[in-house]
């Protein structure tokens, strides 16, 4: 009997030892979760405090910035009432002779102040834009017609003068006749808004030419010595897709002085009802004579009725025409060259090479046969900024890139001149002596700002300026 009640004692004694060691361990967990749990009290008081001492430090800055704008304003009153004062005395001088004594110093001190402000102009300033080039048949010498004056070299682009001022706000071109006259055509002079002026080479004066009508943006000679004028602007000039637009041709009498619009069988702009800007007008050795106009295409004039010219031209859209020594017509449009051989009518586009929408705007062709075309977009166009320039040497077959040395925009203006040298016009001009193998800035002796219309500073200190271009392009 007491074995088995030992037994038992023994049994439940280890029971109670299984008990106890559960409890343990279930004490340990316990702690184990307290000292957790104390760990991320003490992590969440350390954040508060951080938290606080971050307020403490903004609730500073607060008070110091109130503090600042409280002084600010207080300057601020002090600057307005001490305007009011000035306004007063210079509002009511008479009224207030009792501050006559300080109305006389703060005059003198502001005479002072403004006679130490002097003016320096910065060096290689945007130069304006150069929009046409001729050579002056007499004499070889060179014209460059920029927005506002005319330039001329008698050293082949050398150096550079500044003939007389034009009296006009806008030039479109200069144009010589076979004698020697050079004539500019302008949107409108400032005197009697004429837009034909005339230039005396013996005494350096331009001169009006009374009658004339304005935006004229073409002239040729005809084979009686008087002059046909294609006009030309832009309406709705803000939107992305302007009328280009016109008042037609004129015929101008020389010496009867006498102007008459010549506009029979003269097309409307598709989808207008006005006639088409017109771009450039060239003769042939027979005196036959070709307009460009954009939008209509190219339009030949009989003597009496104006007929579109040729079929199959690639596009409408017309800026420049230009007569090789055969009497082949190239015309340069918005998407390419396109050209009629002499006594043809179909017209062949020849732009292999070029860039397919970059509008072709000027073209000329030197003592070779090698033809240069410059490109760029109109500023109403989706395109970037950059000019091209383009040369083909047999016929306009194929064309290659001949940009090396030139960095500008627009390309407005080319001549092939007597000497050889190539002049291109664009912001300021541009000369290659090696058959457009190499182009530099060649504008020595004269300095034709553009006219700036916003300066803007960055971060970093660079100095942008947007300037004013030829509202033409």
């Amino acid at each position: 009997m007491l074995i088995d009640r030992i037994k038992k004692l023994v049994s439940c004694t280890k029971k109670l030892i299984r008990r106890i060691k559960k409890l343990v361990s279930r004490i340990k967990k316990l702690v184990s979760r307290k000292e957790k749990l104390v760990s991320s009290i003490n992590k969440l008081v350390s954040r508060t405090e951080k938290l606080v001492s971050s307020i403490n430090k903004l609730v500073s800055r607060i008070k110091k910035l109130v503090s600042c704008t409280k002084k600010l304003v207080s300057r601020i009153k002090k600057l307005v009432k001490q305007r009011k004062n000035i306004e007063n005395n210079f509002i009511n001088p008479i009224s207030k002779m009792k501050n006559c004594c300080l109305f006389i110093l703060c005059c003198i001190f502001n005479v002072s102040l403004f006679a130490q402000i002097s003016f320096t102009n910065l060096p290689n300033q945007p130069p304006d834009n150069i929009i046409s080039i001729v050579t002056d048949p007499t004499n070889n010498d060179v014209y460059a017609a920029a927005t506002l004056k005319v330039i001329k070299s008698s050293n082949n682009g050398t150096s550079w003068t500044v003939t007389a001022n034009t009296g006009t706000l806008n030039l479109n071109l200069i144009y010589f006749t076979a004698a020697g006259q050079l004539y500019a055509g302008t949107d409108k002079s400032n005197t009697n808004s004429v837009g034909l002026i005339k230039y005396n080479n013996a005494t350096n004066v331009w001169s009006e030419v009374l009658g004339s009508p304005q935006d004229i943006t073409a002239i040729v000679e005809d084979n009686s010595g008087n002059l046909i004028l294609g006009t030309g602007t832009t309406g709705n000039y803000t939107l992305s897709n302007p009328i280009n637009k016109s008042t037609g041709f004129y015929y101008y009498n020389i010496v009867a002085n006498t102007f008459t619009a010549i506009n029979s069988g003269l097309p409307n702009v598709p989808t207008y009802s006005v006639f088409p800007f017109i771009k450039s007008l060239v003769k042939n050795t027979t005196g036959t004579i070709y307009a460009a106009t954009y939008g209509n295409g190219v339009l030949k004039w009989n003597g009496t009725l104006w007929s579109i010219f040729g079929t199959g031209l690639s596009n409408n859209n017309v800026n420049t025409l230009k007569l090789n020594t055969n009497d082949s017509l190239y015309a340069g449009t918005d998407a390419g060259v396109s050209v009629v051989s002499n006594a043809g009518t179909a017209w062949s586009n020849v732009s292999i090479g070029l860039p397919a929408s970059k509008p072709v705007r000027i073209i000329t062709i030197d003592a070779t046969g090698k033809i240069y075309a410059g490109l760029g977009f109109y500023h109403y166009q989706l395109g970037n900024m950059a000019g091209d320039i383009f040369t083909s040497a047999n016929n306009g077959t194929s064309w290659q890139n001949a940009n090396a040395g030139y960095v500008g925009g627009v390309i407005y203006a080319l001549l092939a001149h007597s000497s050889g040298n190539i002049f291109a016009g664009s912001a300021g001009i541009w000369k290659s002596a090696n058959s457009g193998g190499l182009w530099a800035y060649a504008m020595t002796g004269v300095k034709l700002a553009n006219q700036t219309m916003k300066m803007v500073k960055s971060s970093s200190g660079d100095i942008f300026v947007l300037c004013k271009n030829n509202p033409l392009g």
